[in-house]
């Protein structure tokens, strides 16, 4: 029988790593191949396949403090937190402007692709009308109208669809350097915690948190931007354009749909994103537990916990999975919602244009002139 020298001498021998031979690579990758190079070199910058933040160089760890973080996460405070550290460097800077200006070309042009359209059916019509009456120079005329305007519509829905790319291409740096930097800036902050926290804390939890956090900040850098704040610009334009077209009855009815749209949305969103945060917070233990088990791997197995650390990840699988199919519910919810209210408020436009509301007649109801 193995004293217990000779047993932890041979656990010893049977952990040690076996020397990598000359020919040998990290990884078990392929000598030469681009995932060896960098795995052997991860920490080295010149192994990243773009130079995208290159201009982040001037800056180090220490410039991240200069901006503070914002009080609160709310809306109005996180907002100019994240626009500081976009502008924060000349390149994130040029890169945002390029993506604003191309969001302003993509909705400019994809607004003006049905109005060319219509345009085009128009001058059919007027074609259709002049060749009854046999006036050959006046279809001639209109057909060559609407030709023009089926290829100006064609071109700008070509434009459209190229300024959104553009600004994905230019916007993406400016959302993940923004991210890199608030990744950071928690980084070096529970760096700097003391002790008493670093002795209770949960890594896995942790790290899911900080991932999280990183996600979120460019998700709602992306939404604020391309979503929120163009969406009103074009309501606003879609708007005039409505009034002016047919009444303010039509305009009415819009903007009536877009309020009970918005004010469902916000009602469900909070009832979903409450259902969320437990899924969250469910979704950080159960990976807290099950990375914490891993690392504590000869304690759990030395004492025979095995069975009870499997029962526990277990019974939190369970509780995360309650709590994630509370929040799909509630998504659902919301898009049936969304999508009863949207058709309502379709139905509604349809018929006041079709009845002529609000072009005369019987006070509210007459033919289209």
């Amino acid at each position: 029988r193995l004293t217990t020298t000779a047993r932890a001498r041979t656990l010893r021998r049977r952990r040690a790593p076996r020397p990598a031979a000359a020919g040998d690579s990290v990884g078990g990758a392929a000598p030469g191949s681009m995932s060896s190079s960098v795995a052997l070199r991860p920490e080295d910058p010149a192994s990243l396949p773009t130079s995208y933040f290159a201009d982040d160089k001037e800056m180090d760890a220490d410039d991240v403090d200069d901006i503070p973080p914002p009080p609160s996460a709310a809306l109005v405070d996180v907002l100019p937190y994240l626009y500081r550290v976009s502008v924060a460097q000349r390149g994130t800077t040029i890169r945002l402007a390029f993506a604003v200006s191309a969001m302003l070309v993509q909705k400019s042009t994809g607004l003006a692709v049905p109005i060319l359209f219509k345009v085009a059916v128009d001058r059919l019509t007027d074609a259709a009308m002049a060749s009854g009456v046999g006036n050959d120079a006046a279809v001639a005329i209109a057909l060559r109208a609407a030709a023009w305007a089926l290829v100006a519509s064609g071109t700008f829905k070509a434009i459209s669809g190229l300024a959104t790319e553009l600004r994905s291409v230019a916007f993406t740096p400016v959302a993940q350097a923004a991210g890199r930097r608030v990744a950071l800036q928690v980084f070096n902050h529970v760096l700097n915690l003391d002790l008493s926290f670093h002795l209770d804390r949960r890594t896995g939890a942790l790290q899911r948190i900080i991932d999280r956090g990183t996600r979120s900040i460019t998700m709602v850098f992306r939404a604020v931007v391309f979503t929120f704040v163009p969406t009103i610009v074009e309501l606003a334009l879609v708007c005039f354009l409505l009034w002016r077209a047919f009444s303010w009855h039509v305009v009415a009815v819009v903007l009536s749909t877009f309020v009970l749209y918005v004010g469902w949305t916000v009602r469900m969103t909070g009832v979903s994103a409450e259902l969320r945060k437990i899924a969250n917070k469910m979704d950080g233990i159960t990976t807290g537990k099950a990375v914490d088990a891993l690392l504590n791997y000869e304690t759990v197995t030395t004492f025979g916990n095995v069975k009870l650390e499997s029962d526990s990840y277990d019974a939190l699988l369970r509780s995360y999975h309650e709590a994630a199919l509370g929040s799909e519910r509630a998504s659902s919810a919301l898009n049936a919602g969304q999508a009863v209210i949207l058709a309502g408020g379709m139905t509604c436009v349809l018929a006041s244009a079709a009845l002529g509301i609000g072009r005369g007649g019987l006070e509210f109801v007459g033919p289209i002139s």
